[in-house]
């Protein structure tokens, strides 16, 4: 087992205890660090993590605070990814229903430190679609969504959405078949997005995620043998 996610386990078996409730602060890095015997980068690593599933809030120059236990983080620790091509119609039908209200909600949360890590965050994203990098672009995109979800401050929309991060490679699977045009119409949605969180424009983030979604389900079609439910295809007027 890695490091970080017997970090994960462990930090989950404080969270489960009485030794931390829900509302009040995790022990710091540096005291887990020693408790544990691994490297403040490991569990900061591991802290970053549980708040992408909505279990941990981390406070900048405060601490990490508890949000949720139990078997709220036994489901996540028993999650699976999908692995089944059958499953990815659904995976997106779920996306295009809760990924463009769950923005709508963070962009009138967001606060501008999280502005500035999703630019940077778009700087490498960029970097990795034009160098045709797939795993690096799924590692990009599922941070800028990691940080736009959890700027909602709603741990259940962060757990929700996270999940669907979680089994979203099938969108860059065929980024090395697609065209230039085609990533710069990918990429320009992202710029759309962080624009409209810029502004606080809630409805224009919402509309462009349905946009990117839809953009994504054109060349999924294009380039694989995927179906679509067909509430997608009604979606996309098909």
């Amino acid at each position: 087992m890695k490091k970080e996610q017997k970090a994960i386990k462990e930090i989950v078996g404080i969270i489960n205890s009485d030794e931390v409730q829900i509302g009040s602060a995790l022990p710091s890095e540096r005291k887990l660090s020693e408790r544990l015997n691994v490297s403040r980068n490991t569990i900061r690593n591991a802290f970053q993590k549980l708040e992408a599933r909505g279990i941990i809030d981390i406070r900048y120059g405060s601490g990490c605070y508890l949000l949720c236990k139990h078997g709220y983080v036994q489901d996540w620790l028993g999650n699976r990814t999908v692995d089944s091509i059958e499953e990815i119609p659904n995976l997106i039908e779920a996306r295009y229903l809760f990924e463009p209200y769950a923005v709508f909600l963070s962009a009138k949360r967001i606060e501008k430190n999280n502005i500035h890590t999703l630019e940077k965050c778009l700087m490498r994203l960029s970097q990795a679609i034009i160098a045709v990098k797939k795993q690096a672009v799924a590692k990009e995109d599922a941070e800028f969504r990691r940080i736009i979800y959890c700027s909602s401050k709603n741990r259940f929309v962060i757990f929700t959405m996270n999940q669907l991060i979680t089994n979203n490679q099938c969108f860059f699977k065929i980024l090395d078949q697609m065209n230039e045009i085609e990533k710069d119409r990918v990429f320009s949605d992202y710029v759309g997005i962080l624009k409209g969180l810029e502004q606080k424009n809630a409805v224009l983030v919402k509309e462009t995620v349905k946009g990117n979604i839809l953009q994504m389900c054109e060349l999924l079609i294009k380039y694989t043998d995927i179906q679509l439910t067909q509430f997608m295809k009604d979606a996309m007027g098909m």
